[in-house]
C-alpha cells in the first residue's frame, strides 16, 4: 500500500539522538494515522527535566534516531508489517484533517511515497 509521511509542525531536529517528533502517516486511501517519535534520551531528559520517575504520551513510538533514513526505515516496516495501528493513531480523513478536497496524490510529502 502507498502512503505518505508528513511532518505536522515541520522538521526541526536539531539532535537527532534527543528529541521528538510529531509524524502523520497517509494511506492512498486517505486514512490519516498520527504518533510522536522519541528517542530513549529524550525521555530520560524529559524525566529528568520534570523530575518524575514515569513517562508516557498518547500514541508515542520510541525510536533509536530522528535522522531522515531511520524514519523512513521505521515507517515502512510498520505499514508492510501491518502494525500502523496497534503503533499510530487513526485521526481521520485527508479531507477532515487538512480541511481540503486533495486527493493523496495530491498532498506534498515530506518523505518520498513508498
Amino acid at each position: 500500500m502507498k502512503y505518505k509521511i508528513l511532518f505536522p509542525a515541520g522538521y526541526n531536529i536539531d539532535n537527532t539522538q534527543n528529541d521528538n517528533l510529531d509524524i502523520n502517516i497517509v494511506l492512498e486511501n486517505n486514512d490519516v494515522y498520527f504518533a510522536t517519535l522519541f528517542t530513549l534520551k529524550n525521555i530520560s531528559y524529559l524525566m529528568e527535566k520534570d523530575s518524575v520517575d514515569y513517562f508516557f504520551a498518547d500514541s508515542m513510538v520510541v525510536v533509536s534516531s530522528l535522522d531522515m533514513n531511520t524514519i523512513e526505515r521505521i515507517i515502512k516496516e510498520v505499514v508492510e508489517n501491518q502494525y500502523l495501528e496497534s503503533t499510530f493513531s487513526r485521526i481521520g480523513t485527508i479531507k477532515e484533517i487538512f480541511d481540503t478536497d486533495r486527493s493523496f496524490d495530491d498532498l506534498y510529502n515530506n518523505l518520498k511515497v513508498i
